[in-house]
């Protein structure tokens, strides 16, 4: 067997077994967040102190909205990126070749962040105003 199908083999074998283990790690952590949850709702609704469970649901929905409003300005950024990487390829491809149209290799990347912007303004699920 040539070294031209060795390397392609292994690669695939490594990346689809690194793919397995990083799943089966985050499911674990996700098992075990929901665990350490449900245990916390537990405990705060055998206590004496009813406004322990409603400020820890309070805090709790805090927090994925603050993840949710860094996932949006996440996905801001990386359009906007992805929009310059775009017209920064265009603009080097005409300075390389001129005359070809070689150019608009920039609008893959670009048409890309647009999309991305497209979905975070107009697609994505509405914030709730009050947190």
């Amino acid at each position: 067997m040539s070294d031209a199908f060795i390397v392609p083999a292994i690669g695939t074998v490594a990346v689809f077994g690194w793919l397995a283990v990083r799943e089966w790690v985050e499911s674990r952590r996700k098992e075990r967040e929901e665990f350490y949850r449900s245990e916390n709702l537990r405990r705060f609704s055998e206590s004496n102190q009813p406004d322990m469970l409603t400020r820890f649901l309070a805090e709790e929905k805090a927090a994925r909205h603050e993840m949710r409003a860094q996932q949006r300005e996440s996905l801001r950024l990386g359009g906007l990126v992805t929009m310059m990487v775009g017209i920064g390829l265009g603009v080097i491809m005409a300075g390389i070749a001129p005359g070809k149209s070689y150019y608009l290799l920039g609008l893959v990347p670009f048409l890309f962040g647009l999309a991305l912007l497209i979905y975070v303004y107009l697609l994505a699920p509405k914030l709730p105003a009050g947190g």
